[in-house]
């Protein structure tokens, strides 16, 4: 039972992980408490009697039930306009920045938690004076005037607010358009990620004398498989959508329950259809139907990629920013530079870093899960795959490319990132010799790139 909760505890934070990233869920919980606040506060000036004013002197001003009417309703109605106007800009950003900058860069934006509060704001205020305005009544035939003077003071205070928050929307949203603070953005979720997927320790590997399952064999080039090399109970998606997360814990728990062995075949950012493979149980033959379904409810598919676990994603962010910085439409070596800039800082901690053991056991010593982390070679390949494909005819970009490989073999602890750092080094100098540049900046690359490069250098 505890796994089962912990698989449905995973999937509740991939789902919390996806809505603080839209607009709705941080004014939600605004509203929700401006909706309490608003009750408190009528409460207590009905304790606290019409005569509590007097002693706070301009701010004790009385107005009678009909200017408190025509003052919260102006906030309401103000409010709620200057909301509309707020998202309004918002959208118009985020359609600047999807065109010129990248679709994928529009998730970043959107998790901005600047613009969840300053929307927030403003309709939180809005809605509290609507509900405040609900409870100020006239003086009629059996019923005694009331005016909510606490409440209506807190409604004023925080239009006065809402005018500076207006005035940091504006310049934070100046701010962001901007490429550099876009790019430092997504470095900062890279830096993230590999924080909570590449913690300090996680490469151990699993000790030597680790157990296999009953029934799971290792053959000689390291491969799982059942009794005579019989493949695993596959556990399949049933639907489309991205891998989003796994809840690795929850898989290791269910694994070790059951006495078998469960191989990671689809890692997050894959995507899956129906039939695609998300798990394999070895031995194929301890995998009944309500295993299956429990290990299937601890893969969570989404709509969209996620950061969650997806750390190719993040980096793909900074890939795609630099790629159409240096399309022919654009033609930004700059902004290119940036996110090299950017992809560097993110990777230097990533390279720095053992990768996590594939292999998970339990207490018992024997092994119970299979994971496929990602692996920094592949980074290393996409970025630099990427320079290759489209920065050939920018000399700038290149050399500053030799910049990048510097800091990460500085870094690297593995030396198979270094290896293939070289590799994909001599690849791109030799496809700028390919282009036909001017001697000078070919001097001056292959004189950047041989330290490096060492014998393999270009001469």
């Amino acid at each position: 039972m505890a796994a089962a909760r912990t698989g449905a505890q995973a999937r509740l934070a991939a789902a919390w992980h996806r809505a603080s990233g839209s607009f709705w869920a941080v004014p939600a919980l605004m509203c929700l408490l401006a909706l309490v606040l608003s009750q408190v506060l009528v409460a207590v000036d009905h304790a606290l009697g019409p005569s509590w004013t007097q002693g706070l002197g301009p701010l004790g001003t009385r107005s009678g039930p009909s200017g408190s009417r025509d003052v919260l309703g102006a906030i309401a109605g103000s409010m709620l306009s200057v909301a509309s106007t707020t998202f309004s800009i918002t959208i118009a950003v985020m359609t600047l920045t999807s065109s010129s900058y990248g679709p994928h860069l529009v998730r970043s934006f959107m998790a901005d938690r600047a613009t969840h509060v300053v929307l927030g704001t403003f309709d939180s205020t809005s809605l509290y004076a609507l509900l405040v305005l609900r409870s100020v009544t006239f003086e009629t035939d059996g019923t005694v005037a009331f005016v909510p003077h606490l409440a209506v003071l807190f409604a004023v205070v925080a239009a006065v607010g809402c005018i500076a928050v207006l005035v940091f929307f504006i310049h934070h949203v100046s701010e962001s358009v901007q490429v550099v603070t876009l790019s430092r953005r997504v470095c900062d979720q890279l830096r993230d990620a590999v924080g909570r997927l590449y913690p300090e320790g996680a490469g151990d590997p699993a000790p030597r004398r680790a157990e296999l399952p009953p029934g799971v064999h290792r053959g000689d080039d390291g491969r799982l498989s059942g009794a005579g090399g019989a493949p695993g109970e596959p556990v399949r998606a049933g639907a489309c959508g991205y891998v989003a997360e796994v809840a690795l814990e929850a898989v290791e728990g269910i694994a070790q329950r059951h006495d078998v062995l469960v191989r990671v075949a689809s890692r997050p950012g894959r995507y899956a259809v129906d039939r695609t493979v998300l798990l394999e149980v070895l031995p194929a033959g301890r995998a009944d139907e309500d295993l299956v379904r429990e290990l299937r409810s601890c893969v969570d598919l989404a709509n969209s990629r996620s950061s969650a676990q997806d750390v190719e994603f993040v980096v793909q962010q900074l890939v795609e920013l630099m790629s159409r910085a240096l399309s022919s439409g654009v033609n930004d070596p700059y902004t290119a530079v940036t996110a090299l800039d950017d992809l560097s800082g993110g990777l230097v901690l990533l390279v720095a870093r053992p990768v996590p053991a594939a292999e998970r056991v339990d207490p018992d010593g024997v092994v119970r899960l299979v994971g496929d982390p990602v692996r920094p070679v592949e980074l290393v390949d996409q970025v630099f795959d990427a320079l290759r494909a489209y920065a050939t005819t920018t000399p700038q970009v290149v050399l500053h490319a030799v910049d990048v490989a510097e800091r990460l073999d500085d870094a690297a602890v593995d030396p198979a990132v270094r290896s293939r750092l070289r590799e994909q080094l001599a690849w791109l100098v030799e496809a700028y010799e390919a282009t036909g540049p001017a001697r000078p900046d070919l001097d001056r690359l292959r004189h950047r790139s041989a330290e490096l490069l060492g014998q393999t250098a270009v001469s």
